[in-house]
């Protein structure tokens, strides 16, 4: 078993031998005979959902969501201390830091071209 944070990741071997020890809280009898109707209504209820541990709304993440067009494959050397800086500013992907990086710079140097 690996643990990082509060991620847990387990091997097949690991779960089958924790299922043959009965530790698990899965119970697939009683899964199965929630009819579908109240399952639905159980999550329609479930606040976790919903909002935060104070009542706080949390948005739908999938409303923030952006479509992006496919990426062409390219290889970018970035100097180290720009990349440092760049980590040490945003958790995402460095390539996805320095895709969005050029964008705005595209965007704004279309904004300041010449109608035609």
């Amino acid at each position: 078993m690996a643990r990082n944070a509060h991620i847990v990741s387990f091997t097949l071997e690991e779960l089958q031998a924790m299922r043959k020890r009965g530790e698990t809280r899965s119970d697939p009898e009683k899964a199965a005979s929630i009819s579908e109707d109240d399952l639905e209504r159980r999550i329609a209820e479930d606040l976790d959902d919903h909002f935060g541990p104070v009542g706080e709304h949390i948005p739908d993440w999938r409303a923030y969501l952006i479509e992006r067009e496919r990426t062409e494959a390219a290889t970018v050397m970035v100097e180290p201390d720009l990349a440092a800086w760049l980590r040490s500013h945003d958790d995402r992907d460095l390539g996805t830091v320095v895709n969005d990086l050029i964008r705005r710079h595209v965007e704004e140097a279309k904004a300041h071209e010449p109608a035609g």
